[in-house]
This record gives C-alpha cells, structure tokens and sequence, in this order.
C-alpha cells in the first residue's frame, strides 16, 4: 500500500499545525483510492481543544463532515486522520493505535499522519517539515506507509478545485453554519466519533 498527499492538503496540515507549535491539533484527511494507492486530496478539521500532547475535535465534525460533502457532491471521502506531535518527534502512541484501529474498522485503509512543525518554525524552511504516515498491519504492528506528494496535473487541480468548494468550519477548514443533519446517521456518526476523538498522547521517552 502507497500514499499520496496533494499540496493543497499538505498545505492545510501544516498551516493548521505551525499555527500551534506548542498544542497538539487534529483533524480528518479526505481523498480516494486510486489504483491500489490511497489518495489524500484534502485536510479539514474544526472544533477542539488540546495542548501539549492533548487534544480532542468535537464528536459531531465527522458526521459535518460527511454531511457536507454528500451536500457538494463530491466524490471525496474521508481516508484517515491526521494529528501532530509539536517538538517530539514521528510516532504513534499507544492510544494514536487504538484511534487508528477504530478508523481502519470504519475504511480498512485508513490512514495516520504525524506531524511535527517544530523545526519548520525555527528557521522557516518548508524543507524541514517532518511527517510521516502510519497504518496498524495486524501481524506487523505499526508500520510506516511510504508516501510521495502529488504532482499529476489533472489531480492537482480537481483536489485543489475540491478544497475550494468550502468546506471549512468556522471559517477555518471545514462547514459554516450550523449544518442539519439526519437524526439517527448524525447519532451514530457522533456516537463513533466520540470514541475516535476522544484521546491523550504519552510523549515519547
């Protein structure tokens, strides 16, 4: 299994994590399969609350999300989820496991990206911006998933098209407005999402 990241949604991550270099964020990776790789066309996040190795998105953006693009139309879903670790480097912690095992029980390729903006902040070269992706492989434990950036023309274009098309939350990266959602889908979707969201992070030692 391959990922690609597109630089809209590359550019999104990292826009969302350099703007807390001292608080953990998080937010969902959206995209598609193509081709046997998984593609991540967009970044979108909203509410939440964290600091230093914490942090937890509202339970109902997964279910605004969802909600929003069936309302666009577009043929993007969500592939994963992203989060950074603000000065302690690439890992998944035991609980980042736990939260990966759940999304892949919803989309079996689901995908984690980690990333730490730290060293991008302190001379502000974006080369040194460190992340990488990570899926939990049953015999193997976690493995890193080798990823390129997207440089297809075409798909540049129609992921950058898609982020476009507003869906942003509170004017930052997901739905404005109050959305209306479908009673028992909204439950549910808020009911998983309590479970994925809901997590501390053990800084590495």
């Amino acid at each position: 299994m391959r990922v690609r990241i597109f630089p809209v949604a590359l550019g999104k991550i990292i826009y969302h994590a350099s703007s807390s270099p001292h608080t953990e964020v998080a937010g969902l990776l959206l995209g598609k399969e193509s081709r046997g790789m998984v593609e991540i066309w967009d970044a979108v996040t909203g509410p939440q609350e964290g600091h230093a190795g914490y942090v937890k998105l509202n339970e109902e953006v997964m279910a605004g999300v969802v909600e929003k693009l069936l309302a666009l139309g577009l043929d993007i879903y969500i592939v994963g989820w992203y989060h950074s670790h603000p000065g302690y480097g690439l890992f998944l912690s035991a609980i980042d496991v736990r939260t990966q095992l759940a999304y892949q029980a919803l989309y079996s390729k689901s995908i984690a990206l980690v990333i730490d903006p730290s060293k991008f902040l302190e001379n502000g070269d974006i080369s040194n911006i460190a992340f990488k992706v990570f899926r939990i492989d049953g015999e193997l434990g976690v493995v890193e998933v080798p990823t390129s950036i997207g440089i297809d023309r075409k798909k540049v274009l129609e992921s950058t098209l898609a982020a476009l098309k507003g869906i942003n939350i509170n004017d930052t990266f997901l739905y404005q407005g109050h959305p209306i959602m479908l009673g028992k889908a909204k439950q549910a979707l808020v009911d998983v999402s309590k479970k994925i969201f809901s997590r501390r992070v053990s800084r590495k030692k």
